[in-house]
């Protein structure tokens, strides 16, 4: 293996460093004279083996240095390898817009060859003549169209006016009527309420009425000293109110009250019930609301 010697400095060769021993050794031989020849041939022989042999820590090995040296070369590759991709880049770059701007270019080109190849056919296909026939044509069927559209757009007006004016006459009712529906519920109401107070205030009286005239009747049963009749509530299904004629020792004439002995107040309550049928047509509110106004009822 081959070795090279190494300073701070710089690399020197072994000569260089057999000098630099032997000045050292022949100025320990000044210092020294009392050496024998022995201890100066070891003395040279250990200078030998130090020429010969350097110290480890100023030897470096070839691979190291084929080392150092594949280190530097990968390095000069990578960066070569960057500015040849960095090359790469910017050429495809410039090919890329290049490229855009000859199609725009192809694309302008055939557009306007498009447009040359038509008017090089009308040319070729219709003279002068033809051309001012064909465009005062045209300019009738516009004029024609024109109009149409006008006469079209009129209409739509008109109708517009008159869907306009039917929807707020439409409207205007729809807000009369709906006024006049709640007008109607409010009174529907109000008279609802009414028939069925008074209703109730009419079954109270003729409860009433009838409880008076069945206590008139016990009255009259007392007095002829007969039987009592049993208590049953006159609005009951099974009330009972024997015939007169059946009470001992008395006669029906005796024993039915006389048309003057009854209230006032009652006849004119049974002739109502039986004039108007209330409890038969219900649906008949004015005429009960009518014949209650005996009673001290206004009137509706």
């Amino acid at each position: 293996m081959s070795t090279a010697v190494v300073k701070r400095g710089g690399v020197t060769s072994p000569s260089t460093s057999s000098s630099v021993h032997s000045c050292a050794f022949q100025q320990k031989s000044v210092d020294g004279l009392s050496f024998d020849e022995e201890e100066k041939k070891e003395e040279e022989e250990v200078i030998k083996e130090r020429t010969l042999s350097p110290p480890s820590c100023f030897l470096i090995s070839e691979e190291t240095i084929q080392k150092r040296l594949q280190d530097s070369l990968r390095e000069r590759d990578s960066q070569w390898m960057k500015h040849e991709k960095a090359q790469i880049s910017f050429l495809q770059r410039e090919s890329g817009n290049m490229l855009r701007g000859l199609h725009s270019e192809i694309e302008r080109l055939t557009i306007r060859l498009k447009e040359s190849r038509r008017l090089l056919d009308i040319g070729h296909c219709a003279s002068e003549r033809e051309m001012a026939e064909r465009l005062e044509e045209k300019e009738k069927t516009i004029e024609e169209l024109e109009s149409a559209l006008q006469e079209k757009e009129d209409k739509l007006m008109e109708i517009e006016r008159r869907v306009s004016t039917t929807m707020e006459r439409m409207n205007d009712q729809i807000n009369i009527q709906a006024d006049r529906i709640r007008q109607l519920n409010g009174e529907l109401q109000d008279r609802t309420q009414s028939v069925a107070q008074l209703t109730s205030q009419l079954r109270a009286y003729r409860l009433k009425e009838a409880m008076n005239l069945a206590q008139q009747r016990r009255r009259v049963s007392n007095v002829t000293g007969g039987p009592s009749s049993p208590l049953v509530s006159p609005s009951s299904p099974h009330r009972s109110f024997p015939p007169f004629s059946t009470y001992p020792g008395g006669s029906q004439s005796a024993r039915i009250p006389s048309r003057d002995n009854i209230p006032q107040s009652s006849v004119l309550s049974l002739s109502s019930s039986s004039s108007n049928n209330i409890d038969e047509k219900p649906r008949s509110s004015k005429p009960r609301i009518r014949s209650n106004s005996a009673f001290g009822q206004p009137s509706h």
